[in-house]
């Protein structure tokens, strides 16, 4: 589907686990958008896909096809942002690039309450794919006091 000025779009999440992105796709995106979660593509071993470039090989693919994408990850690195786009923008020029951030409110505590109520087995906000030993780590990269780039 393209948006009403007839470009394709592709839409980057940006931010911490458990900030609320795949809930805010299924309320807003899912009609319009394809989405697109690395990790669970990396798992999926029908798909054979096990490197970025692979994935945004996949990404440009879906595009080609007529649907707008989301990709829902914490694209933490201005460099994997920057990769996304560039290389989509080489092969699709028309396409619509932006990035959506989430920064949660409530800052770290939010993102662990969110990570310990999905953990209790409630299936409606179950679509995290990280793991509970990655999500620490990028939790503790995102929140720390280092400047994110």
């Amino acid at each position: 589907m393209v948006d009403r000025n007839g470009k394709l779009e592709l839409v980057l999440f940006v931010g911490p686990p458990f900030a609320g992105k795949s809930l805010y796709y299924l309320h807003h995106l899912q009609h319009t958008h394809q989405r697109v979660c690395p990790q669970q593509i990396y798992a999926d071993s029908s798909k054979q896909i096990r490197s970025l470039a692979q994935l945004v090989v996949y990404v440009i693919d879906l595009l080609k096809q007529g649907h707008n994408v989301v990709i829902d990850d914490i694209n933490w690195s201005s460099g994997l942002r920057s990769s996304y786009i560039s290389k989509v923008k080489s092969k699709l020029p028309q396409c619509q690039c932006r990035c959506l951030v989430f920064k949660p409110r409530f800052s770290l505590q939010q993102c662990l309450w969110s990570w310990y109520w999905c953990s209790g087995g409630e299936d409606a906000l179950r679509h995290s794919d990280v793991s509970g030993d990655i999500a620490d780590i990028y939790l503790d990269l995102w929140f720390s006091d280092e400047k994110r780039n």
